[in-house]
């Protein structure tokens, strides 16, 4: 008699430091040995400075503009820095964006719009690609990356503009909007093959005034019209969660500033009803909402409420939590925000005597299953098992799992056979295509 098993391989992850056995939620703050040194005299007289975050399976990478110029730093999921950089002495409207292969960073200095690129997880940077703004004072920059390259759009010289950069050509200008004057504060989100741009219709050089904010949509290779959204807004942005394009922005009256919310479709035009989010107005000015989008399909905005403290909020398509304080009641600032997974990862300002410290906390989610599963090799051989690598930063340890079912009615049950950091393993108690006990 000849018994042939078949064997099935299921894979469980772990994270360290928090893992499908621990606990979900914000981990405790962390004050960080990096500081930022505020630039001063913008926005009635308020100090400024910019922050912009991309996490991906290397690490938390954070830009940061500032009176000592352009800076780069690596993070581990712990807040430890692992790599620090000095791209330029001055700059303003940090923007860094990647993948698991390559970081941009995008920010203008004087009338140059500057693009780096990293292929090594930020430990050196080289100049991509720059471009020559027309006017002396640029009105914000954003950036969103597809399979189709860099979608950049910017304020330069009165207006909203849009390019793409694929490797290191300028492709597809548009002018946005047609104001002539003072047109500004762009944000950019994708959806599918949609192009969505929203901007303010009065943006100084750093959003000291609110009017109307608008936007714009390209479908397929047609740039639609204009919509206003909002009569009056100050530091509205856009994000989409690939279903719902949604709007955020602050209505100024004139010295408090309470967060709302739109949405539509992607691709509709009718917005819904203004919600507010919080119970609190914002107190002071300068400061503007961060909002990403989680695997799991939830909107999270990190918002000052109040005189100081920053809070997360999350939307469900629905309706808004009333708001988790994240930080204490020192007063915080220039915060910036990024989802990998499900985590969410917040940096943000505490404001000292003269630097201010860079404090960080993180929210840890259960992680997300492993994609990809496949099983390889050729007969008389040991089967591989791979899979894809997990996005989350804090990945530690896959746990291997396996059940053999002899036949229809007997099986060993799910065993535990060997934990790794690689994404493949490789089973020596078994041959592909041979016989595993004969009697």
């Amino acid at each position: 008699m000849v018994i042939h098993k078949k064997m099935y391989v299921m894979l469980l992850i772990s994270f360290l430091p928090a893992s499908l056995f621990g606990s979900v939620g914000w981990n405790t703050a962390v004050t960080t040995s990096a500081t930022i040194d505020a630039l001063s005299g913008y926005c009635l007289q308020e100090d400024y400075a910019e922050m912009d975050l991309f996490a991906n399976t290397d690490g938390l990478h954070l830009l940061a503009a500032d009176d000592d110029g352009v800076k780069y730093r690596r993070y581990n999921s712990a807040g430890t820095v692992q790599s620090t950089s000095t791209l330029r002495s001055s700059g303003e409207f940090p923007n860094i964006i990647g993948d698991d292969d390559d970081l941009y960073i995008l920010y203008v200095d004087d009338d140059t719009l500057f693009v780096e690129k990293s292929t090594n997880n930020g430990s050196s940077w080289s100049l991509n690609e720059y471009r020559a703004l027309d006017g002396s004072n640029a009105t914000g920059v954003d950036v969103a990356l597809n399979s189709n390259g860099l979608h950049v759009v910017y304020g330069d010289d009165g207006d909203v503009h849009y390019r793409r950069l694929n490797s290191s050509t300028w492709y597809d200008y548009q002018q946005i909007s047609n104001n002539g004057f003072s047109a500004g504060s762009p944000h950019i989100a994708l959806s599918g093959s949609r192009i969505h741009v929203s901007w303010n219709e009065y943006a100084s050089q750093y959003f000291c005034y609110s009017d109307t904010a608008k936007t714009r949509d390209k479908v397929s290779s047609t740039w639609q019209s204009e919509q206003a959204v909002v009569d009056t807004s100050i530091g509205e942005m856009i994000v989409s969660d690939g279903t719902d394009l949604h709007m955020l922005y602050y209505i100024d009256a004139p010295s408090i500033h309470r967060l709302k919310h739109l949405s539509r479709g992607v691709s509709f035009s009718i917005w819904s009803t203004e919600t507010a989010i919080g119970s609190t107005d914002l107190t002071s000015s300068g400061t503007v909402e961060v909002a990403s989008v989680s695997t799991d399909g939830t909107l999270h905005v990190i918002a000052a409420e109040g005189t100081s403290a920053l809070d997360h909020f999350t939307y469900n398509g629905s309706s808004w939590t009333s708001g988790t304080e994240i930080t204490g009641s020192t007063s915080r600032k220039w915060h910036a925000m990024t989802s990998n997974s499900n985590d969410k990862y917040v940096f943000w300002a505490k404001t000292g005597t003269s630097v201010d410290t860079i404090e960080y906390r993180q929210y840890d989610a259960v992680p997300t299953a492993p994609t990809g599963m496949s099983i390889s090799g050729s007969t008389g051989q040991n089967p591989t098992i791979s899979w894809n690598a997990n996005p989350e930063t804090d990945l530690s340890t896959y746990y291997v799992y396996r059940n053999v079912v002899w036949d229809r009615y007997t099986q060993t049950g799910w065993q535990y056979k060997a934990s790794t950091s690689n994404t493949s393993w490789t089973d020596t108690n078994f041959l592909i295509g041979g016989l595993t006990s004969t009697a």
